[in-house]
């Protein structure tokens, strides 16, 4: 049986074609462009995570200087999202949300104890918990590994996570690579592609450089801290956090700038004062306080001024010391 008469050949083949195209397409899971008219129509929302700062959907990293309680951070914001509670107390979290953090730095021990002191500042009793927050802390994907990236996938299905962490990223991805920005991003995409595949949303704990000028001089940090090629350009949002004056060992006090920004058009800077002194039984604590950026930023110019001053005093009266000798040994008689 022929074609109908008004199909020629030429329309059969182009037919064909777009059969053959669509289901290329369909293996990709790839769609077709959409026209202007089409995305002016469709109905698109912003969703948060926590309001103005983390967004639903898009691949996010929290960067950090040294030493500034990445991990602690990562899991107050794990255990904001899961229970609907403020981030550092300060910022929304929009709604509850399920959790699954890697994190195999710190090891079991911390973790616990890092989640207590969280939830008892927050007013989370332990018969809250369930499992609304899932930890894996003897293993995390690499990025250039298949079987790893399937694995990483299940996991998310089987605790129908919401939101993914992983930290640290040093660790999963090759390390050979870091200067290369086609490969870097290539890595880095496979992980925050696979979390995405499974409806989840990516975020990525990474370091910063350790030659960062930001950093030594305790200022904020920009995306032009991030160490290795890449991360700027692949994630969509990000949190970057370092000290905005040297740690004194000892100390329980810890004082820092985190800002934050995104493709979402949403940009803050604030200080972070955030203490973990010890209390009647030895508990570490988790008190953390958020300050103005402009009103942290006169505090520290404040104390440079009083340093500076300091200082001059201090070789003032070493000068006079100095001179004082000279004249003695000069006259040992007065």
């Amino acid at each position: 049986v022929g074609p109908p008469p008004h199909i020629n050949e030429t329309e059969i083949t182009i037919m064909a074609m777009e059969k053959q195209m669509r289901t290329l397409l369909d293996a990709y899971g790839v769609e077709l462009p959409i026209s202007l008219s089409d995305l002016g129509e469709k109905d698109i929302q912003l969703d948060f995570l926590v309001d103005g700062i983390l967004a639903v959907g898009q691949s996010g990293i929290i960067a950090r200087a040294s030493k500034t309680l990445k991990t602690s951070l990562a899991v107050d914001l794990s255990m904001s999202l899961a229970f609907g509670l403020d981030f550092l107390g300060t910022y929304p979290v929009t709604k509850p949300r399920r959790v699954l953090m890697f994190t195999i730095e710190s090891g079991e021990y911390m973790i616990k104890d890092t989640c207590l002191r969280v939830a008892k500042a927050k007013g989370v009793s332990r018969e809250a918990w369930a499992d609304q927050i899932h930890f894996h802390c003897d293993w995390a994907p690499t990025a250039g590994n298949s079987e790893h990236i399937e694995m990483l996938r299940m996991m998310i299905r089987d605790t129908q996570a919401d939101v993914v962490i992983l930290d640290p990223t040093y660790l999963m991805i090759d390390g050979d690579n870091m200067a290369n920005i086609q490969k870097q991003g290539t890595e880095l995409r496979s992980l925050a592609d696979a979390v995405l595949a499974e409806g989840a949303t990516p975020l990525l704990v990474d370091h910063i450089k350790l030659t960062s000028s930001n950093a030594k001089e305790y200022r904020p940090l920009e995306l032009g801290d991030l160490s290795g090629a890449g991360k700027a350009a692949v994630f969509r949002q990000w949190v970057l956090v370092s000290r905005r004056e040297r740690f004194v060992a000892g100390s329980d006090d810890h004082r820092l700038w985190m800002t934050t920004g995104g493709s979402h058009g949403f940009h803050s800077e604030t200080a972070l004062d955030i203490n973990e002194a010890r209390d009647l039984i030895g508990c570490r604590n988790w008190g953390v306080e958020t300050i103005d950026a402009a009103e942290a930023a006169r505090e520290v110019a404040e104390k440079k001024k009083e340093a500076a001053e300091a200082k001059k005093q201090e070789t003032k009266e070493r000068h006079v010391a100095e001179l004082w000798e000279a004249y003695v040994k000069a006259s040992p008689d007065g």
